[in-house]
Parts: structure tokens; sequence; C-alpha cells
């Protein structure tokens, strides 16, 4: 598993949400959490989660239990068999502070916004939230290491299923590693659709917005009521944070030391280097020390290397652009690849060279 890095790491507060009574269970969840339900022998459900926490190096996790919380107090002992159990920080069991006439949140959403005056108050740099009744194994600490370095505003973890499955969760529609639409336990789906694995990763910051958003189109102004509070993530979350255009699904890009426009799509490896919007770095495609304007593409196998390359300009699989100077490049080693311009798969343009607007290089 991977751990979040030490130096410049971000604060990271894990939330998992153990939701409410598990009416679907009957009896076995009539006097227990679901999440307190044997798994694997002599596990829990909660085990899981937790798990998947503190292997990445998240090391304040929040647990949120409404019904029947004490059936899960003695087997999660303060964190203490995940090392949680800290002066400062680490397992915290969080009590419900909203919901409706039961004193149950009414939705996981719900149940972030109760926590929302706790979260300000310990400020992280990312939240990431879980659902502590599913059974999911993933390497969360390359998901938040790809997160943090990506910029993106949100991650969220995805699975692909039969059609079946999809429809009672929440299935996705995406371009390439950028959600775009959210539809909840839709009644048509296709023979694979890709849905929300309920882990999301997202910045605090953005996060809050989010919640106040939804808290003021809440009924009432987001007063807590049973029948008209705010639906689950997929429905309240996502489609907020899909619409601000930065959300990611999906994992594997490599960026360092660079900045990335708001609408861009790295998939290969970006190094020092500024990606502008609308353009796209396949898996496998390399920029290093150059800058992209407005919606280039960079396909598979392609290598971009101290070069400004301007408007609308794709550069074909396996071809190779610039070259990296011994020191810093001087003006006339920098190539420049005008607006429109084509570079053919597997061409090659040399260190220096001027490519004029809406031409070839083959």
């Amino acid at each position: 598993m991977t751990r979040i890095p030490a130096p410049g790491s971000p604060h990271v507060v894990a939330v998992v949400q153990a939701g409410g009574q598990g009416s679907r269970m009957d009896v076995l969840t009539r006097e227990r959490a679901k999440p307190a339900l044997p798994y694997a022998g002599t596990y829990r459900l909660v085990d899981l989660a937790l798990s998947l926490a503190t292997s990445a190096g998240i090391g304040d996790v929040w647990v949120s239990v409404q019904f029947m919380a004490s059936t899960l107090d003695e087997h999660l002992q303060h964190g203490r068999p995940w090392d949680l159990d800290r002066v400062r920080g680490g397992y915290r069991r969080m009590v419900p502070e909203s919901g409706g006439h039961t004193g149950f949140a009414g939705s996981n959403t719900e149940d972030l916004l109760g926590m929302a005056v706790e979260l300000d108050r310990e400020d992280p740099d990312l939240v990431v939230t879980m659902s502590a009744d599913q059974v999911l194994l993933c390497d969360l600490g390359r998901v938040l290491a790809d997160h943090w370095a990506s910029g993106a505003e949100a991650t969220v973890l995805a699975l692909e299923v039969d059609g079946a499955t999809a429809r009672h969760k929440a299935v996705l529609t995406v371009d390439g590693d950028r959600l775009l639409e959210v539809a909840e336990k839709p009644e048509e789906t296709g023979a694979r659709e890709l849905i929300s694995a309920e882990v999301l990763v997202m910045s605090w910051p953005v996060l809050r917005e989010v919640l106040q958003e939804v808290r003021a189109a809440s009924p009432g102004g987001g007063e807590d009521d049973e029948e008209h509070g705010p639906g689950d993530l997929p429905e309240e979350v996502l489609p907020r944070l899909a619409a601000r255009g930065r959300t990611r699904v999906a994992t594997g890009a490599e960026v360092s030391d660079s900045l990335l426009a708001a609408g861009s799509l790295v998939r290969g490896a970006v190094r020092g280097s500024v990606i502008g919007p609308g353009c796209v770095v396949h898996p496998g495609a390399e920029v290093v020390d150059s800058i992209l304007f407005d919606a280039v593409e960079v396909l598979p196998g392609a290598r971009v290397v101290s070069a400004i390359v301007d408007d609308r300009c794709r550069i074909g699989r396996g071809a190779v652009v610039g070259a990296r100077a011994a020191d810093e490049p001087a003006d006339e080693e920098i190539a420049l690849l005008g607006a429109d311009s084509t570079v053919a798969d597997g061409a090659r343009v040399e260190a220096g060279a001027r490519l004029e607007p809406g031409t070839s290089a083959d």
C-alpha cells in the first residue's frame, strides 16, 4: 500500500460514515449497527474502511455512527487496533448533530453538514469520505497522492460493473478522467457501467462551499427536515462537484512542479510545465518543461520537451517535439508550434524548430 509522503503532504481527515439503522438486514441489525456485522470470521465490516485509511498514512479518522453506536465502541477501542488512540488527532467518534424527528441524519450529505463546524475547526486540506458497510480494497494512499499532485478539486473512486448491478448504484458519465454527470439508481443502464465506489477525496475548502450550497438549497434554508432534507452524496454533492469541472475519476497520471488549468485532462506525465484549459495529455505521453496553450492534444507515446505549443495543436502518437537542453534553454532552443498545427504519428520536431500555424510536420 502507498503511504502519503511526509514532506509537504496534505492534512487529511477521513470520515467513515457508519450510517443509521440497517433495516434491510432485518433481525441482524435490530440490536447492532450494520458496520458491526461480522465479516470473514473475526473482523467487522467497519474494519475495512479504518484499515484503508490508516494503511494510507491518514492519522485523523472520524467515525460517524448514529444507530446502536455502543455496539461498535467495544470493537473499535478508541482506535487502538489501528494506532489511532492518540492525545492529538487519531480516532474520533462523531455523534449526530442533525437529522429530523428521529435525531438521525437522513442522508450521508446531512451527516457531513452536521459535522461541518468541526471540520472547519480542524481545517484539513482534504476530506476523504468512505462507507463503513461495504467491502472494498484499494490503494488509498496512491489515490490520495495522485489527487494531490493533479490539483483536482475532487477524485471519485469508481468501479466498472454490469448493468443490473449499476441500477442500484450511482452511475457516472465521464470524459477520460473528468466526471460529467451522475445518475443515482437509474432505471435504464448499458451492459457495463461505471459506478461510484463510495470513496470520495475532496478539497475541504471546495467541499465546504458545496455543503453551503446544499444547505441554502434545502427547504427552510437547511433546517433539519426528515422528509425534505438533502439527499445522499451522489444526489447532492457529486453533481455540484462535476459542474465545477475539476472532478477526476481514476488515477495513474504523474504530475510534478506544474500548473494545470481548469478543464485540462492529464493521464500521462507532466513535469515542470503549464497545461492550458481543454488540453489532453494521454496515457504514456510526456510533457516536460513546456507550455501548452488551449485545447492541445498529446497522444499516447508522444514527448514534448522545452516547447511552446499554441492553441488546438495535435501531437501524434510516438511523436517527439523539442529536446532537453544541457542548461536552461536559450530562446533559439525552444520549439514553437503555431496554432492548429499537427505533428504526425512518429514525426520529430527538432529543438528550436518553428512550425507555422495550420501546418503539419511529417
